[in-house]
């Protein structure tokens, strides 16, 4: 089974939390003790926030597929993709703000 979920998170160690809907499929991962947020969970990242927001789809590419085998050329830009890396960190870190108001 394939998922169109994209989960990103803000520490470099996966640590346990809730998830707290926002809305149209945006989750916030947060710390239940410390109410820090841990990350994001996107669903239907492909069908619908990709396209509002492209940083993610870049981000994606970044990622280990789960339950697949990319074909050559989503391998090849999964590679270009790596090669860019600081700039996609970047921009991803200057996007948090907009991504996490979504469900303002």
């Amino acid at each position: 089974m394939l998922s169109d979920t994209l989960y990103v998170d803000f520490l470099a160690q996966p640590s346990p939390g809730v998830s707290v809907y926002l809305q149209d499929g945006w989750l916030i991962r947060v710390d239940r003790e410390s109410d820090q947020v841990l990350g994001l969970q996107i669903e239907n990242v492909l069908a619908r926030a990709a396209r509002k927001y492209p940083v993610l789809m870049k981000v994606l590419l970044l990622t280990d597929p789960a339950g697949f085998e990319p074909s050559p050329i989503e391998q090849f830009m999964r590679e270009d993709a790596a090669q860019h890396l600081n700039e996609t960190a970047d921009e991803l870190r200057w996007s948090i703000p907009e991504l996490v108001a979504v469900g303002d």
